[in-house]
């Protein structure tokens, strides 16, 4: 049987493959555990053990095995919390975990490693500024950067791997510096005396005249300021501030609405921190590459042949040495084929398929280490998993790895959950 860490994949016995997925969490779980979450998937745990598997789908394909499992996993955690067994969350969703499908010739595994693996900062320019005479001016002292209340908000929407609370926190860091835009009205008992809805159009409307907010709105015709309250406030804020089931409702870890969710995020952190600047004002970010840069004069040399990387799945876990080949450090690997897979990259990640049907993998019992070499063998990077994965069962193993870089002082691109 195909297991990961001891807990079940497919047992090949059966008759009834399913698809599932396994993820990180924030910490062991204490107890063995397995759950039935309803609709026919199991939720399990090993004590000890930092990873969470679901399974019971007939997905037949990536995107939907990662969508569905990742949504039942989430549903064990809650009910595993109710039931005392562990208080954890799923860490990384996105950039690490393994996902299984049916496919017409067997059940497909795939691993998915996207880790950071350069940190991207703008050239530092120094300009001496001189008079007609030629004597060196001294430039006037850099202003300290302002507290803001809004400014917990903001840090806490960069801390946190959650899409959503990071949405969240965001709504409420403009929310505050909207409020020192044009506070809301209020009554003689300090209640408020507009609605919510009132007093975003009319801070807006006040912030316009300084910061033209047509370049953060939604794409789509008409006022832009009406699009931007549709977005940030109509859709995407009481989705996420309520619970309610009279309206739509986005269960945080659910992955169903994240893409929308991010988009919305994107245009909202670049209007905070546009009107931050402007109002408060807080610090102005520094400067940084564009994802074009990357690609094209940093990470450029991966789309050529000196630069390609080759895959390997080894059984063996153990670092190399420094400078170490695999060819002569004896370990035991099996190649997979692996191409350039640009359908995969991000705006500053660079992706990297490799895959194997089992039947070709006999050497290898169990897979504990992805190695990354180049075309001569040298070893660039490994990954080693927690668990092992056996491999009886399955017919076809895929490995995605995605290499990517971060601005480090802009403000946080991507969230695993």
């Amino acid at each position: 049987m195909a297991t990961y860490g001891g807990m079940l994949i497919i047992d090949e016995a059966s008759q009834d493959a399913t698809s599932g997925g396994v993820f990180k969490l924030d910490k062991p779980s204490p107890a063995d555990a397995v759950i039935d979450v309803g609709d026919g998937w199991t939720v399990e745990v090993k004590a000890g053990k930092g990873d969470i598997l679901a399974r019971g789908g007939q997905a037949t394909d990536y995107s939907q095995a990662l969508s569905e499992s990742l949504s039942y996993a989430q549903r064990g955690l809650d009910l595993l919390s109710a039931k005392g067994v562990v208080d954890a969350l799923i860490t990384d969703a996105s950039d690490l975990h393994e996902a299984w499908w049916i496919s017409p010739q067997g059940v497909v595994l795939r691993f998915v490693v996207i880790t950071t693996v350069m940190n991207l900062a703008a050239p530092s320019i120094n300009v001496t500024v001189t008079d007609a005479a030629g004597n060196v001016q001294q430039s006037a002292p850099t202003p300290p950067t302002a507290w803001h209340p809004s400014l917990r908000y903001y840090r806490l929407a960069q801390v946190t791997d959650d899409l959503f609370d990071a949405y969240r926190n965001l709504y409420l860091a403009l929310e505050s510096v909207l409020h020192t835009i044009e506070p809301m009205k209020t009554r003689p008992n300090g209640r408020p005396g507009e609605s919510e809805g009132d007093w975003l159009q009319r801070a807006l409307t006040t912030a316009d005249r300084r910061v033209n907010l047509a370049g953060y709105a939604p794409p789509g015709s008409g006022d832009p300021i009406a699009r931007i309250i549709d977005e940030i406030y109509q859709t995407n804020r009481t989705s996420l501030f309520h619970a309610r089931g009279t309206g739509p409702v986005f269960l945080p870890g659910e992955p169903a609405e994240r893409q929308q969710v991010d988009e919305a995020r994107k245009r909202l952190v670049r209007l905070y921190l546009a009107l931050a600047t402007e109002f408060v004002p807080i610090w102005k970010p520094s400067g940084g590459f564009y994802s074009r840069g990357f690609h094209d004069f940093i990470a450029g040399a991966l789309d050529t042949e000196e630069g390609r990387i080759e895959l390997h799945a080894s059984d063996e876990g153990d670092a190399f040495n420094g400078g170490e080949s695999l060819q002569t450090s004896g370990r035991n690997s099996k190649a997979l084929t692996t191409r350039r897979e640009r359908s995969l990259d991000g705006p500053f990640t660079k992706s990297f398929v490799a895959e194997s049907e089992v039947s070709s993998l006999a050497s290898i019992p169990h897979v504990e280490q992805i190695i990354a070499t180049n075309k001569e063998g040298e070893v660039l990077f490994t990954f080693t998993y927690d668990q092992r994965l056996t491999l009886t069962g399955l017919h076809k193993v895929e490995v995605h790895v995605g290499l990517r870089a971060q601005n480090v002082q802009q403000p946080k691109q991507t969230y695993g959950i």
